[in-house]
């Protein structure tokens, strides 16, 4: 009996686990991502019209879609992921459905989790493609190569490398690397002291710090000026001038976005960002946790629902919180945070589901799990005391504080959670009273330099571009990527060094494409995008007003070459090799037996057969 409905999603990874949930009248295939998209060697925009020349990219997909959409279904469902891109991909691929079958029937059906309850709610409830969604998808993918095209092309006349590109979000995640490099380099520390007090009370001694000389805030830029300050407070009367008892909360974090996963994530477990979202497409696939490319910690009624049951099993109510987390303005992907869909599945048990390649995914799991159980506990509480002991002109201030509940950090206490400063540690101060008079024991000078900013990593880059509000969710990690594959920059203990290459290339987007790759203009951008979404705003104008403004720009060169620029589908002319040169000679081909020599590709510098085309063995440096 052939099956009755057909479901398309984009991930083969899926298909077991859907097939599990909707049962054998369901069929289900993967697209593999995109089957049609713009052309990857011209240009594919009319700039008259602003409309894509989209060509099939997967023939073979496209073949096997066709095919299926003759079968006798009586649905065919869209499933695509729940965001944008996924949008697109189904639009697309209705539009190849239509051509082979027009009387088929098409609705799109979305769910942020691959549990029975959310697949089912969704093919209860389909629905057309939205086509806001499609148009502001297909605005950012025509508005990336408007910039990208002809600026990479502007750049290969400036610098000589292969593989050389200019991307519109690319370019700036560089500019940032850059200029923290440079800010790194040109940075001059200033030296600075500090005087510690410790003083002897009834009830014990403690230590303060000197917070005030002479009604200011101590300015000791030398050794000398601090000893002065040591010499004046000799013989000089001490006094308890402040007991001030506080209580301070420390909230929990919100549930992890696709920014602050891969955050922790790098911090944690020494992933990068390309890592973590493999590992997350695995738990997301064999439905462990919500959809992975979100830009929102809101936390549906649903999932509030599964974190207070957990924490009531676990730690009782006195642990039940009232958090509430909203999407920032700028949010793109604003889905559901990501968490966990079952409060009753552990790491361990994750662990050994999976199979051995990817077992590894557990230990995110076990992060997201405790991040979000977190995000729904009461803050943590902090019995504090601020104390001022004043003498003369010194005014030397201490606080003590003690942990009176323990809140979200039952479940988490993660170190780089909390921006720690020297206000941040914990000291017990003895008992001390108002006007209690204090003896001073010793006063101990020390030396401080300012420090510069940090270089970079992955995950902080990822962080500063979310934070300036460019770029998305689905595209953070393969943006970072591209800089290292680019060899833009190279990862140095965890660190995102800009190369000579990337600092040559920075500088010749900045100064002769003045104004393009702006982290303000980019960001605006974005912004333009988020309306065409909810449909405030019309692509095609947008897009026109965008080439007008830039194009004048590259030049009339390049926008002709670019605007010109065919498919690769002449007949190429037979070239001419060189003869090997013996010193390049870096092995023999395994295959055939004639000499390798390094080459340069779109991806760098490998190892290459010189048969080439007849042998097109390839192996890394």
């Amino acid at each position: 009996m052939a099956k009755r409905y057909l479901v398309i999603v984009e991930s083969p990874g899926k298909i077991k686990k859907l097939k599990s949930i909707l049962g054998p009248d369901y069929q289900v295939i993967a697209s593999m991502g995109h089957i049609t998209d713009l052309p990857p060697r011209s240009f594919g925009i009319d700039l008259d019209t602003m409309q894509p020349e989209y060509v099939v990219l997967k023939q073979d997909i496209a073949k096997k879609v066709r095919i299926e959409a003759t079968k006798d279904y009586q649905v065919i469902y869209l499933a695509s992921d729940p965001d944008r891109e996924g949008e697109a991909i189904s639009h697309h691929i209705a539009d190849l459905i239509r051509k082979a079958n027009p009387k088929v029937t098409l609705q799109r059906v979305t769910f942020d989790a691959i549990t029975p309850s959310a697949v089912r709610a969704a093919f209860a409830n389909p629905r057309g493609v939205d086509a806001d969604l499609v148009a502001a998808q297909e605005a950012r993918r025509l508005l990336d190569r408007l910039v990208g095209f002809p600026g990479s092309r502007f750049l290969w006349g400036q610098v000589d490398g292969k593989g050389l590109s200019a991307g519109r979000v690319q370019s700036v995640a560089l500019r940032l690397v850059v200029e923290r490099d440079r800010e790194i380099e040109t940075f001059v520390p200033r030296e600075y002291w500090t005087i510690t007090g410790r003083f002897r009370a009834e009830a014990g001694s403690f230590e303060a710090m000197l917070s005030k000389w002479r009604g200011k805030k101590p300015d000791l830029p030398t050794r000398e000026a601090a000893d002065a300050v040591i010499a004046a407070l000799d013989g000089t009367a001490f006094a308890v001038t402040k007991v001030q008892p506080k209580q301070r909360k420390r909230k929990p974090p919100p549930p992890f976005t696709t920014s602050t996963m891969q955050q922790s994530a790098s911090s944690h477990h020494k992933r990068s960002p390309d890592q973590t979202m493999r590992d997350a497409q695995i738990l997301y696939e064999n439905g462990y946790i919500t959809y992975h490319r979100t830009d929102s910690p809101t936390v549906s009624p649903e999932g509030a629902d599964l974190a207070r049951r957990k924490i009531l099993e676990l730690y009782g109510k006195q642990y039940l919180g009232s958090s509430r987390y909203g999407a920032k303005g700028n949010a793109q992907e604003a889905h559901e945070c990501i968490r966990p869909t079952d409060g009753d599945v552990y790491s361990d048990a994750v662990r050994e589901a999976l199979p051995d390649k990817q077992k590894h995914a557990a230990d995110l799991y076990r992060l997201i799990f405790r991040r979000f159980i977190a995000s729904q506990m009461p803050p943590a509480v902090y019995d504090e005391v601020h104390v001022d002991v004043s003498g003369g002109e010194a005014v030397f201030s201490a606080k003590g504080s003690r942990l009176a509940f323990d809140g979200f950090l039952r479940v988490y206490n993660l170190d780089e959670e909390r921006e720690r400063d020297d206000n941040e540690k914990t000291t017990q101060l003895p008992p001390l009273t108002q006007g209690e008079p204090v003896t001073p024991e010793v006063f101990t000078p020390q030396q401080h330099f300012t420090q510069p900013p940090y270089r970079y990593s992955e995950a902080t880059l990822i962080k500063a571009l979310e934070r300036v509000g460019v770029g998305r969710p689905s595209t953070f990690a393969s943006m970072v990527g591209t800089l290292k594959r680019r060899k833009y920059a190279t990862l140095k203990r965890r660190k995102l060094i800009s190369t000579a290459l990337g600092r040559e290339v920075n500088d010749v987007l900045i100064t002769q494409l003045a104004g393009l790759f702006e982290v303000g203009f980019t960001a605006e951008m974005e912004t333009a995008l988020d309306e065409i979404a909810v449909g405030k705003r019309d692509s095609t104008t947008y897009l026109k007003t965008v080439w007008d403004d830039i194009a004048p720009r590259f030049g009339e060169t390049v926008v002709h070459k670019t605007v010109t620029a065919k498919p690769t589908t002449r007949t190429r002319k037979k070239r001419t090799r060189k003869p090997v040169n013996p010193a390049d000679i870096v092995g023999t081909c395994p295959k055939c037996g004639k000499p390798l020599v390094e080459r340069n590709g779109k991806r760098g510098t490998f190892v290459g057969c010189t048969g080439y085309p007849s042998c097109r063995h390839t192996q890394d440096r």
